[in-house]
């Protein structure tokens, strides 16, 4: 359950920058054995720098090595595209995957990352006090 620990930070190619923006919400996906959204969380901090000044920052709240991190570095300039989760809120029922791309985006993703509308994210917040387990 360590993605839904408070203060974690995730990386993203730098090109990703127009759609995560300090104040968005991050919706939590578990593959295994969930295969589901489980939680969500805001973005506080949006940063881009090398990988290596990101990791220094952020080692202890972030999932990933050093190495690992550098996969997300932009070829032209070595930058890396960071971003701060605070408050987390874990729904109280995961919504599986299958219903995610039935009722709310067709084309879900959640491997590649996945970015969701206002109106897609106000149907997964209706949708999570729901029991769709079978």
């Amino acid at each position: 359950k360590k993605s839904l620990g408070r203060d974690k930070v995730f990386y993203k190619y730098p090109r990703a920058y127009r759609e995560v923006r300090r104040g968005s919400t991050f919706v939590f996906y578990v593959s295994d054995p969930v295969k589901g959204i489980i939680g969500e969380g805001k973005i506080e901090r949006v940063v881009i720098d090398t990988p290596e000044n990101l990791y220094d920052k952020y080692e202890q709240k972030g999932v990933l090595s050093l190495k690992e991190v550098k996969t997300y570095a932009d070829t032209k300039n070595n930058k890396v595209l960071a971003f701060v989760i605070g408050k987390v809120t874990r729904y109280p029922k995961k919504i599986p995957i299958d219903i995610i791309r039935s009722k709310i985006k067709p084309r879900f993703d959640p491997q590649g990352s996945c970015f969701i509308s206002q109106k897609e994210l106000d149907t997964i917040r209706k949708l999570e006090g729901m029991n769709y387990e079978r």
